[in-house]
């Protein structure tokens, strides 16, 4: 049986690999695979994490009392980093 904290960490192991992907279709074909898993490691391990605990975990914007209930703000503002040019 998978405990609650392994199924939470699942739970949000799916969207942060939603938030690395959603940006694959715009990259597909314009720059090499080897780029396109350094961005997502990138985004998965440091830049997503971050965005979270500021919405789930007690950071500044639970604190201002936003909601976030299906992780859309987290995810694509994640998928915002490809906007940068």
């Amino acid at each position: 049986m998978i405990s609650e904290k392994g199924a939470a960490f699942v739970f949000n192991l799916v969207f942060c690999a939603t938030t690395a992907t959603i940006v694959s279709g715009a990259m597909a074909e314009r720059t090499k695979f080897s780029t396109y898993c350094i961005y997502s490691a990138v985004i998965s391990l440091f830049i997503y994490p971050i965005e979270a605990h500021w919405t789930w975990g007690g950071g500044w914007l639970s604190q201002l009392g936003f909601h976030d209930y299906a992780d859309s703000c987290a995810i694509h503002t994640g998928g915002l980093k490809n906007l940068q040019n």
